[in-house]
Formats: C-alpha cells, sequence, structure tokens
C-alpha cells in the first residue's frame, strides 16, 4: 500500500501522534493531507493530548475552530522573557498595572516604591521611585490605581502589625507627589479604592469591655491637588466615617479584614444574597451600635452603589482559612454596626494566601493550602497544609464556589509562615507566584496549565497588563522584575513599530 492509498482514519491516527508544528509541516505535502490535517475533531484530540483536557471540553465560546484554539493557548500566551528589570535590591513583593496599561508599580522589602513606563512594543523605563524608609517603612506591600489613574495607593509594613497607606498623585509630567499618609492596621488590610477619590483603609482600636482588638474598616477622602500633613495626628482630616467594626472574643481584629476587596454588586439583578437594608435591620443582630455623624458625600456614594467588602478571616484559627463578605449600607455610617461576623462566610478549608477580583466583579480567585481532609482546627494550632497551591473560583452572583480549580503552583513554607502568593486574572489568562520559582499561566476558559515562567527564587506576584494580555510582569524574592510577552507579541517586536501601527 502507498501513502496515496493510504485510508483517511488511519492517516488521521498517524496525524493525531503528532506534534502541533509536524501536524502543519504535514499539510503542506498534498490537498488530500492538508484535508485531513486541517480537520476539526483531528486538532480537538491534539489539544486535549497536549494541555491534559478531557476530550468532554467544550470549546471557548469564542472559538473558531480547535486548530485556532490551539494556536492561541500556543501563540498568544505570555511566556517569552522581554526584559528583566534590575532596579530593586531586595526582595520584589507586589506588581500592578495602571488602567490605561501605560505603566505599572513595584513594591519591595529594600523599601522604595517603583513606577516603570511601558509601551506598545513592551519597552519599559524606570519613571519615578520613592524611598518610604525616610517615613519609616520597613518596605513597600502593595499598590493600586483609582481607575483613571489620578491616583495611586500604596500601603507599606511598619512592623509586625502596623502598616500605613500613602495615596499618591499621578502627573503625566514629573514626579509623583505623595498627598497624605494614614495608619493602616493590620498592615494585610493593604487597602482599597471605592471610587476615584474615596478609599478605605483598616485601623486596630482596644475594645474597653474584652480588652481585645477591634477591626474598624474607615471611609477616607482625598482629592487630586489636596495635600495633608503626613504625620500622626494631623493627617486625620482624609478620614472620613467608620463603615464597619468587628469584635470577636476568640480572635482579635488583627485576624479579620486581610486583603480588603470593594466589590460593587449594583449590576446584579434581583441580588438574592444580600437583602434591602430594611430587611438587613430586622434580621441582624450586631452586637451594638455605635452612632456617628455621617458624612454627605461617603453617604451618597454608598447610596449610589451596592458596595461588599471581600476580606480574609480567621473564624477559628490564627491563620486566614475564611473568606468573609460585609454588605455597607448608607445607614452604617450614621449607626455604625458591632459585629463578630460576617454577613456571609465562605469556610476554605484551609490556609488562603492570596485572592484576586477579576475586572468585571463577577468572579473571585482563591488561592488556597488546603489543610488535610477531617482536620479540625483549634484558636492556637492551624492544622498543617498542603505543599500544592489550589487556585478555587467564587461565582460572587450567589457567593458559590465552581468546579473550576487550577493547579501547579506551590508553597513551602508551614501554616504559621506561610506567606502571601499574589494572582491576577486578565482576559483570557489567570497567573499566579508560586513559591517553586516558577511565574504560572492557565487558559480562564480550559483551567489548562500554558506556561510556568522561570525565575531563580519565588514569585510573588504576577500582574497581566489590562489592555494587552499577552503581555504579564512578574516579581520574585530573586530581586528581578520579569517583563513576558507572547510570542505573536515578540514576533511583533521584533518587525517593529511600523508593524504594530500595520495590524
Amino acid at each position: 500500500m502507498t501513502w496515496d492509498l493510504l485510508p483517511e482514519p488511519l492517516l488521521f491516527s498517524i496525524l493525531s501522534t503528532l506534534s502541533y508544528h509536524e501536524i502543519i509541516r504535514v499539510g503542506f505535502t498534498c490537498r488530500r493531507w492538508h484535508t485531513v490535517s486541517m480537520d476539526n475533531l483531528l486538532w480537538k484530540k491534539v489539544i486535549c493530548r497536549d494541555f491534559k483536557l478531557s476530550l468532554k471540553t467544550t470549546i471557548h465560546p469564542l472559538g473558531k475552530s480547535w486548530k485556532e484554539e490551539y494556536t492561541r493557548l500556543v501563540d498568544d500566551t505570555p511566556n517569552v522573557i522581554s526584559e528583566e528589570l534590575n532596579g530593586h535590591q531586595d526582595e520584589v513583593l507586589h506588581v500592578s498595572f495602571s488602567n490605561s496599561g501605560k505603566h505599572f508599580v513595584t513594591c519591595s522589602k529594600d523599601g522604595y516604591l517603583m513606577v516603570w513606563n511601558i509601551n506598545q512594543m513592551g519597552i519599559t523605563s524606570l519613571r519615578y521611585n520613592e524611598d518610604m524608609k525616610k517615613y519609616g517603612w520597613q518596605f513597600t506591600w502593595a499598590s493600586k490605581y483609582n481607575s483613571n489613574d489620578s491616583l495611586l495607593l500604596v500601603a507599606g509594613v511598619i512592623d509586625d502589625i502596623m502598616g500605613e497607606i500613602a495615596i499618591f498623585e499621578c502627573s503625566d509630567v514629573g514626579d509623583y507627589v505623595i498627598l497624605c499618609k494614614i495608619k493602616n492596621n493590620p498592615y494585610d488590610v493593604m487597602g482599597a479604592w471605592c471610587d476615584d477619590v474615596t478609599w478605605l483603609s483598616g485601623r486596630l482600636t482596644e475594645d474597653q469591655i474584652q480588652f481585645n482588638l477591634d477591626a474598624t474598616v474607615h471611609m477616607c477622602r482625598t482629592y487630586p491637588g489636596e495635600t495633608h500633613s503626613l504625620t500622626h495626628p494631623h493627617s486625620a482630616e482624609v478620614y472620613k466615617n467608620i463603615a464597619l467594626k468587628f469584635r470577636n472574643h476568640i480572635n482579635d481584629g488583627s485576624n479579620y479584614l486581610r486583603c480588603l476587596i470593594v466589590s460593587n454588586r449594583k449590576n446584579i439583578k434581583d441580588d438574592k444574597v444580600f437583602p434591602t437594608y430594611e430587611d438587613f435591620a430586622t434580621n441582624s443582630h450586631p452586637l451594638t451600635i455605635e452612632e456617628q455623624e455621617a458624612d454627605e458625600t461617603c453617604k451618597t456614594l454608598l447610596q449610589d452603589n451596592k458596595f461588599c467588602l471581600i476580606f480574609l478571616c480567621s473564624g477559628n484559627t490564627s491563620v486566614p482559612h475564611q473568606i468573609g463578605f460585609k454588605r455597607l449600607y448608607s445607614n452604617d455610617l450614621s449607626s455604625v454596626p458591632v459585629i463578630d461576623k460576617p454577613d456571609k462566610l465562605i469556610e476554605m478549608q484551609g490556609h488562603i494566601v492570596g485572592i484576586s477580583q477579576d475586572s468585571e466583579g463577577r468572579f473571585l480567585y482563591v488561592n488556597v493550602r488546603r489543610w488535610p481532609e477531617g482536620a479540625v482546627p483549634t484558636e492556637n494550632n492551624p492544622p498543617p497544609i498542603a505543599s500544592e497551591i489550589e487556585m478555587r473560583v467564587v461565582d460572587l452572583q450567589d457567593l458559590s464556589l465552581t468546579s473550576q480549580v487550577y493547579k501547579g503552583h506551590k508553597g513551602y513554607t508551614d501554616s504559621q509562615g506561610a506567606f502571601y502568593i499574589y494572582l491576577d486574572v486578565k482576559n483570557a489568562f489567570v497567573g499566579s507566584g508560586s513559591e517553586d520559582g516558577s511565574a504560572y499561566v492557565w487558559d480562564k476558559h480550559y483551567g489548562c496549565q500554558v506556561a510556568a515562567n522561570k525565575h531563580d527564587e519565588c514569585v510573588n506576584c504576577v500582574a497581566f497588563s489590562p489592555t494587552d494580555g499577552s503581555v504579564m510582569v512578574s516579581v520574585s524574592d530573586d530581586h528581578k522584575v520579569k517583563v513576558w510577552m507572547s510570542k505573536s507579541r515578540e514576533r511583533i517586536r521584533q518587525n517593529g513599530a511600523k508593524s504594530l501601527i500595520n495590524l
């Protein structure tokens, strides 16, 4: 039998054993082989084989063919090193992009805040840097731009519990300008934006009855061009209202409100999870109510939106193992609820080491190192944790855990020493750091791993460009900041700016 007479099912079987590039080359042999090499079922079999997917997997809603999907996973994943930046002198802890995608910010144990330019070709340059050690910070911890990139919130660490938040004005030319600096305790509250000028911070205050620490959330406000004293207590004018207060007789407030995220449920129709304020007031039982004068601007902001606070908390032991949800009502600003538990709670059965909300506000992604099956946590003895990290997904519409799980990243420290491994979600990809020295990338739809970008030491954080998902930045304990591009984006870069314009 000659190759020309080879039965098509047998030819299909042979091609299904070849690699992606071999199938492409075989397709140029003749018209018949080209037809078989383009077969949609062939490419489904190959993509399921190479990316370890079930044959029951359904194609991406926007996918036109399995061959195009394979090409997308291979060609559009940011896995080619574009630049290696060595500006920091110590472990780099966090990276975040501006919403325009023109800048990204890195935070480090060297105490510096660094702002980098990145252009359409992926070429970077240092835009601004500030040594926050001169303000008594041990190191910079995390950063977040407001939605129009006019202000930058930077969280820093003072000691084992205490932290501060600094707000910078971001100008197109010249240096960034620090507008205010206030206490933020515990430091891993990190802060969060409610709108372009209103943001949240945390404070620990002593409960005069139990003498435990209460965790309070403060609404603060800063306008561009408006400067405040950088020393306490003269910086207190940026505080506008207490939004809520946590009090727990088992764990003090330092175990609450970690990694604070603001979720706006305004676009969720017929919200079944959180009731109206009238229903909530009828059925809720706060420990007590503390009166205060409501700031009218803050009150209007809460009336016009449906903000829900998302945070890590510790109900049964000293490490974060639960995700808490607390709806903010405008009435809370005049009658502050003092509560001992969130409105809603999701038990993750393990040590949570990172959370991130997608840009649409629909899903929450959670890095968790699981406890052994049947483990019972106690106040001072959290169970041992797995070295495998699982990234679980919460549907914020009904607060349910989906079946999607992203795997492959690692955590090696024990429960008492475990630290945050930051993750990011943009467009088609999900990314996370890992203690094994890799920056992992998964396809969001298929759940398969598509990249493991290497550093020399633990990768603490990854961030995708919000305007170009084929660009990602990772930061590591090796002091390096690495910029990654997809193969398709790297080809454009190599061909020059003219090719980019002509796309």
